[in-house]
């Protein structure tokens, strides 16, 4: 899983690390898709998957983080169900200034 342009989670195992570490520092996350979800069929079991996305982190402290973004994903049907491969997101901000 990548996020602007920067691997966080190099596999599942690490994906799933990550995930318990975030349990100890956030209370609740409010994760809503918008309404334009794509899913392209490719083969019989990959898919890729794109959706604008709004979320809300408060962490244990009480403390709120919003972001707006954007999620694109591949999609694999395996034996125990569909899985992402590989995904992406992005959170909307502010172009960079160019000198």
């Amino acid at each position: 899983m990548a996020s602007e342009g920067r691997l966080v989670f190099a596999n599942s195992d690490a994906a799933t690390r990550g995930l318990q570490e975030l349990t100890g520092a956030v209370a609740r996350i409010e994760l809503r898709w918008g309404d334009s979800l794509l899913v392209d069929p490719l083969t019989p079991t990959l898919a890729m998957l794109a959706a604008p996305y709004h979320e809300l982190r408060v962490d244990t402290a009480g403390h709120g983080i919003e972001e707006t973004g954007y999620f694109t994903g591949l999609a694999e049907l395996g034996p125990a169900g569909w899985k992402f491969r590989n995904a992406h997101w992005s959170v909307a901000g502010s172009p960079p200034l160019v000198p």
